[in-house]
């Protein structure tokens, strides 16, 4: 994916790469990558925010690939007491833009109501379409404490999707 060069490139020169992985993504290449990351930080509690959102992204990414063939892109900077998580990866444009609109509603959320909205769901249990009960961008937005950043290159037939969280320590 030459976009993730361009996009990191463009917004990241500063911030020290401290993990990177692309490739294909199953259940146990997500066990391998959280295993690699699970002290990137001195911080307990910070290691376990990113721990925790990188999971979760890329639980996401695999649950909303185009085709076990496509590859994903999982990275994380830091930068003095910040880290960045950036994730690459492929979805259909209707995915794409429901999860734009799911984005927006959150980041226009303040964090007391993503919580209220998240206790909710696991209270009433609502299981989606794709199996899950669709709860894991309110997760994210809760641990990083920042807004979910997101963008897409659309291509004919799927979108690349970027996803962004900032990590303060």
């Amino acid at each position: 994916m030459g976009l993730s060069n361009q996009y990191l490139n463009d917004n990241f020169a500063k911030y020290e790469r401290l993990y990177a992985y692309k490739g294909l993504l199953k259940h146990s290449t997500i066990t391998t990558i959280l295993s690699n990351i699970k002290s990137i930080s001195e911080n307990l509690t910070t290691s376990a925010r990113i721990y925790s959102i990188v999971n979760e992204l890329l639980e996401n990414s695999l649950l909303h690939q185009l085709s076990p063939s496509d590859e994903v892109e999982v990275i994380v900077l830091k930068d003095g007491t910040s880290y960045r998580i950036i994730t690459f990866n492929f979805s259909s444009t209707k995915d794409s833009k429901s999860l734009s609109e799911k984005v927006n509603v959150l980041n226009s959320s303040d964090l007391e109501k993503v919580r209220n909205d998240y206790k909710g769901i696991l209270m009433n249990n609502l299981i989606n379409n794709k199996g899950t009960i669709g709860i894991g961008l309110n997760l994210i937005r809760l641990k990083s404490k920042n807004k979910v950043l997101i963008s897409m290159e659309d291509f004919e037939d799927y979108s690349v999707v970027i996803v962004d969280i900032k990590i303060d320590e």
